[in-house]
């Protein structure tokens, strides 16, 4: 009796693995089908391309140069096989990490050498590129660790993911006049109505702003190192969460007719809200204004690695992960000046364990038990 059971209990076992094992085949034919990427030779360049989201049009995935022929100008066909050209960049290039750009090209970690060889070799030899005249999309990095000095030439039709030619030092930039969403003014991306900044397009150590903007975009200079300094109009009236960031010095300087923001202490500061917006490292110290009132997330760090932050009295209140952009600073000194702690809103108060923190005299009781929910290991001292 046993037998029998097992003979059918095997039996519906088998059935069901069958069933199972010709789902994933459908599966995985079905995927194969959409995944499989063909591959064609337009002039000096051979192009891998798949079908677009659309299903009807153009997805190129990935750019290679014919190694020892005349590459100086890449021109990407705006249809292949009939179907028109709509996005450009690797298939993967989806979430925040950085991926290959459209030729390859990544940065190795463990020597920052930007890699395969002769692609990168190759690639360097293109002095200009014109974009598909139907382009719609860019991956985010589509084009990210190109070299410098090279120009490029947008469509009208392009509208998604355009910052992504940012901040890559481009010799010159140009956008079809027919684009009714961006264009260029003095090597900046800017909004067509020109009241909004979304970055830097065209090789240069300092930038002018336009007069006339009123917004810089969230990361519109995020991880641009190769900037010295930057003007900000008097019009600006409103700058977004992680407008800046570098890991090398960059001077800001605000318009003196600017009502919004000014500059102490190489930060930027709000002049409305008492908001740290953005916080200048010099010699590894951020001395946070007095006047500030409010630590917020979305703070811009410029400058390196921080060692030390000093804290003013007028500090109110601390966001949680306010210094989330940081970086690998670790075992930071903090200076507290106010007698009384600064309220905490969210989980996160300060960005590393391990740290000496430094208090007014009488108080370490008060900051001991503002504190110890929010990091381990801290030391407490009065100063």
């Amino acid at each position: 009796v046993k037998s029998v059971n097992y003979t059918k209990k095997g039996g519906i076992l088998m059935k069901k693995v069958l069933l199972f094992s010709a789902a994933l085949f459908v599966i995985a034919l079905g995927m194969g089908v959409s995944a499989s990427a063909e591959t064609k030779k337009i002039g000096n360049f051979k192009y891998e391309y798949d079908s677009a989201p659309n299903g009807n049009d153009v997805w190129i995935t990935k750019i290679t140069p014919v190694t020892g022929s005349d590459i100086s100008t890449l021109k990407i066909p705006s249809k292949i096989d009939g179907n028109k050209v709509i996005k450009l960049g690797a298939k993967d290039d989806t979430d925040d990490y950085f991926h290959d750009n459209i030729f390859g090209m990544y940065i190795l970690e463990e020597d920052s050498s930007l890699v395969p060889e002769q692609i990168v070799l190759d690639v360097a030899k293109i002095k200009k590129i014109v974009l598909p005249s139907g382009l719609k999309e860019l991956t985010p990095d589509c084009f990210h660790d190109i070299q410098k000095g090279k120009t490029i030439s947008v469509p009208k039709t392009l509208k998604k993911n355009i910052r992504a030619l940012c901040n890559l030092q481009w010799k010159k930039v140009t956008i079809n006049k027919g684009n009714k969403k961006y264009k260029v003014k003095s090597g900046c991306l800017i909004s067509k109505s020109g009241k909004t900044f979304y970055g830097n397009l065209e090789k240069k150590k300092s930038i002018k702003i336009p007069n006339g903007v009123k917004t810089i975009a969230e990361g519109a200079l995020f991880l641009n190192d190769n900037l010295k300094v930057v003007y900000i109009p008097k019009t600006v009236s409103k700058i977004k969460e992680k407008a800046f960031g570098t890991s090398k010095s960059l001077r800001i300087k605000i318009a003196s007719k600017n009502q919004y923001y000014y500059i102490s202490k190489g930060c930027v500061v709000s002049r409305r809200s008492g908001r740290l917006v953005v916080a200048g490292i010099k010699k590894g110290v951020i001395t946070i204004p007095e006047k500030v009132t409010v630590l917020k997330e979305g703070t811009s760090f410029v400058g390196g690695k921080c060692e030390k932050i000093v804290f003013p009295k007028s500090l109110k209140q601390i966001e949680a992960y306010w210094a989330g952009t940081l970086g690998n600073s670790s075992k930071i000194e903090y200076i507290f000046q106010s007698k009384i702690p600064p309220k905490r809103k969210g989980a996160a108060y300060l960005p590393s364990d391990g740290s000496v923190v430094y208090v007014p005299k009488g108080t370490k009781q008060v900051y001991e038990k503002a504190l110890k929910k929010f990091a381990f290991n801290l030391k407490i001292v009065e100063k």
